[in-house]
């Protein structure tokens, strides 16, 4: 029995996999085309792993804390002219003109606009979040094209294991082992047949 999945935007035909996994030969291979064919084969053999997040740089970090508590760091408004702007001069302060004159403590402002007027978003984080959206789009459609095709009780076995490739690993160990032990076996059975006299080789 096979079945008609829809991956993208064509259906591929995988036999479904036997609870004894007496055709696991025929599945793995078959599994294997259709994966190949949509694009996604490395979510199964491991060539295709999920993006790493780039680290922030210093000036992003200061830009994220600027941006959540702006003014947070400002000195207390000053009377004298020349404090007043010192103490505004970083990070939105309120400086005011004292009676001695000086330059008044804009405090700030400059620094507000720019947190207004928003940041440039960052190309490595917009790269990153591009190739995120796309592996998390192979793997949804891997992981679905294995849970299509084997037995609700192996399905309940490997639903907790976190990649396409985790679960594809679960699935080999197990049946590898089994096709290994079913070959041997019949090998045996083989060397152990015997003709005897009245039969015709």
């Amino acid at each position: 029995m096979s079945s008609n999945i829809k991956v993208g935007d064509d259906a591929v035909r995988v036999p479904r996999l036997e609870l004894g996994g007496s055709n696991w030969v025929l599945y793995k291979d078959r599994l294997l085309w259709a994966a190949d064919a949509k694009g996604y084969r490395g979510h199964l053999d491991g060539t295709v792993r999920e993006p790493i997040a780039p680290h922030a740089t210093a000036a992003q970090a200061a830009t994220a804390a600027g941006t959540a508590a702006p003014g947070a760091a400002a000195g207390p408004a000053t009377a004298g002219g020349d404090a007043g702007a010192a103490a505004g001069g970083t990070r939105g302060g309120a400086g005011t003109a004292g009676p001695a004159g000086g330059a008044v403590g804009a405090g700030g402002t400059m620094g507000a606009a720019a947190t207004a007027t928003g940041v440039t978003p960052d190309p490595a984080q917009v790269a990153y979040k591009a190739a995120l959206s796309e592996w998390r789009k192979g793997e949804v459609n891997v992981k679905q094209l294995i849970a299509s095709t084997i037995p609700d009780s192996l399905f309940m076995k490997i639903r907790a294991k976190p990649t396409a490739r985790a679960i594809w690993e679960a699935l080999a160990q197990e049946f590898e082992r089994k096709s290994r032990m079913v070959s041997v076996d019949l090998r045996r059975r083989l060397q152990e047949q015997k003709c005897s006299d009245k039969d015709d080789v």
